[in-house]
């Protein structure tokens, strides 16, 4: 296991980045197709999570103000009808 770091330092986000990897790797019986799909995809959005904090923290800039798209997607898991006032409306399926 990796050294653990606090969830600030990009090098936690490295490390989950590869743990999410390893088991996007891990062919297993019985293990559906779209599971090992959603680790990779973990895997590279972690990754870029961490590339950014480096980026933020260099450029003085609050994580928030580089991705609010991002945001308005978290605040649309809970609020299925899109978010108010953001300009980010959800697709309708």
């Amino acid at each position: 296991m990796s050294k653990r770091y606090p969830p600030e330092d990009p090098r936690e986000w490295l490390n989950r980045a590869r743990s999410n990897l390893a088991l996007a790797k891990a062919k297993r019986k019985g293990v559906y197709l779209e599971a090992l799909c959603f680790d990779a995809q973990q895997a590279a959005e972690k990754a870029i999570k961490a590339l950014l904090i480096v980026w933020c923290f260099r450029n003085s800039q609050h994580l928030s103000t580089v991705i609010p798209g991002e945001l308005a997607i978290a605040s649309a898991t809970r609020n299925p009808g899109g978010v108010s006032g953001s300009g980010f409306p959800l697709p309708r399926e």
